[in-house]
């Protein structure tokens, strides 16, 4: 069973509990709009084997989810969708793909970089003492919302911290994130693109740091 049948399985179990005359085709309609398709047609024509197979991350839309059952003369109210979300979006239905709002990616592109284990990470460490993580701060989009550019970019800022028999020290980085796109809102993982110190070493005393642990949510769009 792919992805998508799953969540139009679930979506018209949820909706016909309310609007008795939903059917699954109407449930389709009403996802491939969710997922950025005018049509359940134009979805299954460009993008359904995509969304199987390569979108990491699906740039959702409700708002379009309930104005193509407008269209479909179904009187669907954000709670109702909202409950439907709710239903297909934990990892655990959704699998691999994160269904999530354009301002997550933010989110994902500092997940990238603080998972990745990047060489050029350790190396900016490595020229003081032992690395031990890395702390991100702030993250800059290259593109505007409601543009879905082929490479979405982020710069993303942190701190790498490091020490030795002298001290504790954070060393700043400011590092470039790309996620391919490859549907309509679908992209793909993200990728790690440059990894570059900014700044002087700065002291820091880390019994003080309080841990900051960034982690990606379905449900906070």
């Amino acid at each position: 069973m792919t992805k998508f049948t799953r969540w139009c399985g679930i979506a018209h179990s949820i909706l016909v509990k309310s609007h008795r005359k939903t059917k699954l085709g109407h449930a389709q309609e009403m996802l491939a709009a969710y997922l950025g398709h005018r049509t359940y047609a134009s979805l299954r024509t460009h993008d359904l084997a995509v969304l199987q197979n390569q979108a990491k991350y699906v740039l959702v839309d409700p708002e379009k989810a309930l104005n193509r059952a407008a269209g479909l003369d179904i009187p669907l109210t954000a709670d109702d969708w909202l409950a439907v979300e709710h239903a297909i979006r934990p990892s655990g239905i959704s699998g691999e793909t994160w269904l999530v709002g354009e301002q997550s990616m933010h989110l994902a592109a500092r997940l990238t970089l603080e998972d990745s284990g990047d060489r050029r990470l350790y190396d900016i460490a490595h020229r003081i003492g032992l690395r031990d993580g890395i702390r991100t701060t702030d993250t800059r989009c290259h593109s505007s919302p409601g543009e879905f550019p082929e490479i979405l970019k982020f710069t993303v800022e942190g701190a790498v911290p490091t020490g030795n028999a002298e001290a504790y020290l954070v060393i700043p980085v400011v590092c470039e994130v790309a996620f391919p796109r490859v549907g309509k809102r679908f992209y793909a993982s993200g990728e790690l693109l440059s990894v570059e110190q900014s700044g002087p070493p700065t002291a820091y005393e880390p019994e003080e740091e309080q841990m900051d642990f960034s982690y990606m949510s379905e449900l906070d769009d």
